[in-house]
């Protein structure tokens, strides 16, 4: 029961969500040292 739930679109979606700003968080902490380094 457990595995059908999370195949379903509404879990895939939540998962790929969080995925989507966890990487979004990474990319902005990356944009912000890479001008922290410009500036230097």
């Amino acid at each position: 029961m457990s595995r059908s739930l999370r195949l379903r679109p509404t879990g895939a979606r939540k998962v790929t969500e969080e995925f989507n700003s966890v990487i979004n968080s990474k990319v902005e902490y990356r944009r912000k040292n890479s001008s922290r380094w410009a500036f230097i």
